[in-house]
């Protein structure tokens, strides 16, 4: 026994198939947009050029850190595994004790002190703000 679908329930048919691909093709371009659409460095508000000189003012790390918005230079430069920024805070600030494993106090009257853009910064590590861009030099210093 043949029979016969009315052109009603064909249309009918057809129109419930198209909206199940037009859903699963919205699905998928919204999960390629979601995994692919987003950038690991979406996050990234700039990067900073770092160099750390020893007491004989030799190169020990030279590179770039990216930062995010609401970084911190000392955070960032706390947390970096190589730089491993250390110190204490005291009434004046954060003082700097030692970066990359090299403590300032197992020299003769060292310190380190911080350098921003070539210059010796007026203030302290915890108060320099983040500037895309910008050069950071931590070199250990006698006085």
């Amino acid at each position: 026994m043949i029979t016969f679908l009315s052109s009603t329930t064909i249309f009918k048919e057809r129109k419930e198939i198209m909206k199940k691909l037009f859903l699963m093709l919205v699905l998928l371009l919204t999960f390629t947009v979601t995994l692919f659409g987003c950038d690991r460095g979406a996050d990234v508000e700039g990067t900073i050029n770092v160099v750390v000189l020893d007491l004989e003012d030799e190169e020990i790390f030279k590179g770039s850190i990216d930062y995010q918005k609401d970084d911190t230079l000392l955070g960032i430069l706390q947390k970096h595994e190589t730089i491993a920024l250390k110190g204490e805070t005291s009434s004046y600030g954060f003082y700097i004790t030692e970066v990359k494993g090299i403590n300032a106090s197992s020299f003769t009257k060292a310190y380190w002190s911080i350098l921003v853009n070539g210059e010796y910064s007026m203030v302290g590590i915890s108060e320099i703000d983040l500037v895309d861009g910008m050069s950071i030099t931590l070199a250990l210093e006698t006085y």
